[in-house]
């Protein structure tokens, strides 16, 4: 019986010293964490540690270079339209002074001076036309007629016109030199390189 009791109360000693000790452990462990120093937030950097922060290099200011500009020709070269102009045909003198005493040619004349000025040849050449089937040995109407078939680009009929004024021009230098400068640029309208030369020099005797 002893030893049934003795049984019983082993387990119940075991047992109150387990629970004691567990409590001892229990202190020993809260003790030491009351002595642990509580951990303080470390203080923020003041600004003196903190690195200043540095600008970029800034690029050197560098006064601009200064391209001299190219001077200025004085004068444009011409183009050969402009160095060459196409010559315009010389100006009969029947154009400026009628040599008929006829009136009525005088003042056909005039009219076809008109005409000429605004343009309409073709009236022009029909008053020269005019007087000259009333003087058909007027030198100066047959000169002015083959002006005016010139300026109308039809230089075979100005240059056969010239020769007939030259026929009745007789000595009149003045005449025979504006007759042979009209055959001379209706001659270079037709291809005539070598009737050209030698009308020129022709005009050029008479002057």
């Amino acid at each position: 019986m002893n030893r049934q009791a003795s049984t019983r109360v082993m387990p119940a000693i075991s047992g109150f010293n387990c629970a004691w000790a567990g409590a001892v452990l229990s202190a020993v462990l809260l003790q030491g964490c009351a002595n642990l120093p509580l951990s303080q937030p470390s203080p923020a950097p003041s600004k003196e540690s903190l690195p200043s922060a540095q600008a970029p290099d800034e690029p050197s200011r560098t006064s601009p270079l200064m391209i001299p500009r190219p001077q200025q020709p004085e004068y444009l070269p011409q183009t050969q339209s402009e160095a060459s102009p196409k010559p315009s045909p010389p100006t009969s003198p029947a154009a400026k002074s009628p040599s008929s005493s006829n009136p009525v040619v005088v003042s056909l004349l005039k009219s076809a001076s008109q005409y000429e000025a605004k343009g309409d040849l073709g009236r022009s050449a029909a008053s020269i036309e005019r007087g000259l089937r009333i003087a058909p040995k007027d030198a100066h109407l047959w000169s002015r007629l083959a002006h005016i078939r010139l300026q109308q680009d039809r230089p075979k009929q100005a240059e056969l016109l010239s020769k007939k004024s030259i026929r009745f021009a007789g000595g009149n230098s003045g005449l025979l030199a504006d007759n042979w400068l009209i055959i001379a640029e209706a001659r270079g309208r037709q291809g005539n390189l070598s009737g050209v030369v030698e009308a020129k020099e022709k005009a050029a005797r008479h002057r």
